[in-house]
């Protein structure tokens, strides 16, 4: 009974000293009214403005605060929503095949979310949209249009789901800060309705001193069921 306790506190002590390299993990995906339910205080997508031409995003550009809608009820979406999302717009009528009829020009949406201030992030995000789409990450710009055709790439029929054009799943390699703002900028053209889809994760990079911690820990643990085994007469 003691050799199976110590056999099982191993893997959990080994869990604990991974749990440490690996602190945080941030959820991001899109929401229409209301609070995001994914942690890291993620907000819900809000909206900035419409431009006619293409819009300058910085890390002081103004964060969204107008209202966008959910089109997870409208009848005949583009395509179905990322795990974890929902399409949503500026107008709840938004949606393929026959709902509101938005300008063409380009749409700007926010969200916020907190992250370890100073940290490396790691991860992926996956962007759907009509009719195409770039993302900042705190005014950085971390994936382009896919691109600026009517029904692009990002449209249903045009190679959707995901903007294939302009790389993604976009990989995402940034030191954040406490506080940080993803901004998507939608490019809407011949005519028709509007609407964004996205959804990742994004993980904190081991430092060097956690992985160091994992490493003699690693090896303390070893060197202590190498001497109680040998201690009870167990061969290797």
């Amino acid at each position: 009974m003691r050799n199976i306790l110590k056999v099982s506190i191993l893997p959990a002590l080994l869990l604990a000293l991974a749990s440490a390299a690996y602190a945080d993990t941030v959820q991001l995906g899109t929401y229409g009214t209301g609070d995001s339910s994914l942690g890291n205080n993620n907000t819900a997508l809000a909206y900035v403005g419409y431009t006619s031409a293409p819009p300058t995003i910085t890390s002081s550009s103004p964060l969204g605060t107008g209202t966008t809608y959910d089109l997870l009820n409208v009848q005949s979406p583009w395509i179905p929503a990322l795990a974890g999302s929902s399409w949503v717009s500026i107008n709840a009528g938004d949606g393929c095949c026959g709902g509101n009829v938005e300008p063409d020009g380009y749409y700007t949406y926010t969200t916020t979310f907190s992250a370890v201030a100073g940290a490396t992030y790691t991860g992926v995000l996956d962007v759907s949209a009509d009719d195409t789409a770039e993302v900042f990450l705190n005014g950085v710009l971390i994936g382009g249009f896919a691109d600026n055709n009517p029904n692009g790439p990002c449209a249903q029929g045009g190679g959707g789901p995901t903007c294939t054009g302009s790389g993604y799943p976009e990989s995402i390699d940034a030191v954040l800060l406490a506080s940080n703002t993803l901004t998507i900028v939608d490019w809407q053209s011949n005519g028709s309705a509007a609407g964004v889809d996205f959804a990742g994760s994004i993980s904190e990079a081991p430092e060097p001193s956690s992985l160091l911690l994992l490493g003699t820990g690693l090896l303390g643990l070893a060197f202590v069921a190498f001497r109680r085994a040998k201690a009870s007469g167990v061969a290797f």
